[in-house]
């Protein structure tokens, strides 16, 4: 079994968007080791499987994915054959937004998309988010696939704190 290597970085600042946030770490992510970049306001229930899946398609990232339609998401867009072929911050393209959760085979491969975005002053929705990060990848030749979740726990509006998302679809 491979060792597990958590970095948390400490954010004395409000930053221009989780990309920036992220890339704090960049000497830690810099590898061609897996990425899994989580939002802090979320948290959820998924098998595991999801994992074993997307080495065997070998894929080079993955989204976890609710069913909804709500504006404050990060939404994807499938091809026929399952593949993501686009994703947009806080633009409904139904029915898959992301749970906040973003998987990348290599660490390397998020570094220098994000980078980019931020030399181009690429902002969604007034920030800078990993999100879209993916459209640049899979305009490179990136493989990406959404898996579905079972639960989403929202930390943040109060509403979304009493229970989970309705309607998602189990995994």
């Amino acid at each position: 079994m491979s060792k597990l290597f958590i970095h948390a970085e400490s954010v004395p600042k409000l930053t221009a968007g989780q990309a920036v946030t992220a890339l704090r770490g960049r000497e830690f992510i810099t590898n061609d080791e897996p990425l899994l970049i989580h939002n802090a306001d979320s948290a959820f229930h998924a098998a595991p499987a999801w994992i074993g899946t997307a080495k065997a398609e070998i894929l080079d990232g993955a989204l976890l994915v609710i069913e909804s339609r709500e504006g404050r998401w990060s939404y994807s867009r499938e091809n026929e054959r399952r593949f993501v072929v686009e994703v947009r911050e806080k633009q409904v393209i139904p029915p898959w937004p992301a749970t906040g959760s973003y998987s990348l085979d290599r660490g390397s491969d998020f570094v220098p998309a994000a980078e980019a975005r931020l030399d181009a002053r690429h902002r969604e929705a007034g920030e800078f988010y990993v999100g879209p990060l993916y459209t640049n990848l899979i305009a490179r030749g990136a493989r990406i696939k959404n898996f579905a979740i079972r639960e989403l726990y929202c930390f943040c509006p109060p509403d979304d704190q009493k229970s989970p998302l309705k309607g998602l679809r189990s995994a």
